[in-house]
């Protein structure tokens, strides 16, 4: 295969720029390996993100604890709580740990709490012992939308729109439990028009894939 000057004079280029090893100058050859390079770049890539959203979400449930430890003294509000359906855009993550995390309002998990009058949202008939005033049901909030995935939306999704009230069993449950995609669906189809109300726009199976199920996961 005869080059011409021009072509080769690219050739070089492209040698210096990804680093090629090799002294053959055949652009068949240079474009093979360049494929090969670029599939093993973009492995590693995956694997890192996996990493970080690993040690993201370990992150994010140590935190999730420490957060519902500081509501379990609010209270009942006697005037109720209404959404609005402004969208508001994400804010910049910080490093917690070596880890970027977005931080949650406290706010608009108490907004969220009244709105659903501290109750469970997947069944309000479930279970919940009064809090130490011996007025206000103990629920727990959690975000719909893990925030360990903010930063594949550009709204927030620390709203109350994708904050769910619910009992410590449940709570536990779509973290935990076996077949926790039948009380994340429920949920889903609840909250799907409200939060694109909010600018917030996911799938069903989008949804589920973050929880780590895929359309054939059962448990």
């Amino acid at each position: 295969m005869v080059i011409p000057e021009k072509e080769k004079s690219y050739i070089h280029e492209k040698k210096f720029i990804f680093n090629y090893p090799y002294l053959n100058m055949d652009e068949d050859a240079f474009i093979d390996w360049a494929i090969q390079e670029l599939v093993t770049l973009k492995k590693n890539i995956d694997k890192i993100n996996n990493e970080l959203h690993a040690s993201s979400e370990e992150e994010y449930e140590l935190e999730d604890y420490q957060f519902n430890k500081e509501l379990r003294n609010e209270k009942k509000s006697v005037v109720p709580f209404k959404y609005d359906t402004q969208p508001k855009l994400a804010s910049d993550p910080i490093f917690v740990k070596g880890t970027l995390v977005y931080k949650r309002d406290k706010q608009v998990a108490v907004n969220a709490l009244n709105h659903a009058n501290y109750k469970c949202e997947f069944d309000a008939n479930h279970y919940c012992f009064l809090k130490k005033d011996g007025l206000t049901p103990y629920t727990e909030a959690h975000h719909l939308i893990p925030l360990a995935y903010q930063n594949e939306f550009s709204n927030s999704l620390d709203v109350e729109q994708n904050v769910i009230s619910l009992c410590s069993n449940c709570h536990r449950k779509i973290h935990y439990g076996h077949n926790a995609r039948i009380l994340i669906s429920k949920l889903y189809t609840e909250r799907k028009d409200l939060l694109k109300e909010k600018g917030i726009d996911i799938s069903e199976e989008e949804l589920l894939k973050f929880y780590g199920y895929d359309s054939k996961s059962d448990s």
